[in-house]
């Protein structure tokens, strides 16, 4: 057996990231915050009114429904008709990994993947994935990187509740925090 020594060159711009760091599970709480405000003027309202709440804060989220690996091509259309962001695709208790258009338009045009096809044609595993107490700021962070960010709320090692955050979200939560200031 031969070791190839690998340097980080080539992962600087993935694993390096806070924000990766964060979104795949290895900081959370306190770290988080303190990864995401450092150097950042931190003194405005809504940059406290986001460090101070969390998505259960906001009665604009409501837990996504649960889609397993029966989920076809076409209903992930009528879920994207309805207004989904991401489609989290989960298996005992877990995500096994998300569709999202691109993924489902690459699926279609490139694989040749049918309608009635299972949606794992179209995973992904690109996804990020923080717990329910993690402050909108630091969700904010993650929206410049990523169109949507799944929240989990745990029930010991499985997911009892998962929450979508977009920057749409985001936009509403601020707009309604400035009528407040009009």
């Amino acid at each position: 057996m031969i070791i190839f020594p690998d340097g980080i060159t080539n992962y600087m711009s993935g694993f390096l990231m806070d924000e990766w760091m964060i979104g795949n599970g290895f900081v959370s709480g306190e770290e988080a915050v303190r990864l995401m405000t450092k150097n950042k003027d931190m003194t405005n309202s809504n940059s406290l009114l986001l460090i101070n709440k969390t998505v259960e804060d906001y009665e604009i989220f409501q837990p996504l429904p649960y889609h397993d690996k029966r989920m076809t091509i076409s209903d992930c259309f009528d879920e994207f008709k309805k207004g989904s962001s991401i489609i989290p695709i989960r298996e005992k208790g877990q995500i096994i990994g998300v569709i999202e258009k691109t993924n489902l338009l690459q699926a279609l045009i490139q694989k040749g993947v049918k309608k009635s096809n299972s949606c794992t044609h179209a995973l992904s595993k690109k996804y990020f994935l923080v717990d329910i107490q993690t402050p909108m700021l630091v969700l904010e962070r993650l929206l410049q990187i990523k169109n949507a960010v799944l929240v989990a709320k745990m029930n010991e090692d499985k997911i009892d509740k998962l929450y979508c955050v977009t920057q749409n979200d985001l936009f509403n939560i601020l707009e309604e925090n400035l009528k407040e200031y009009l």
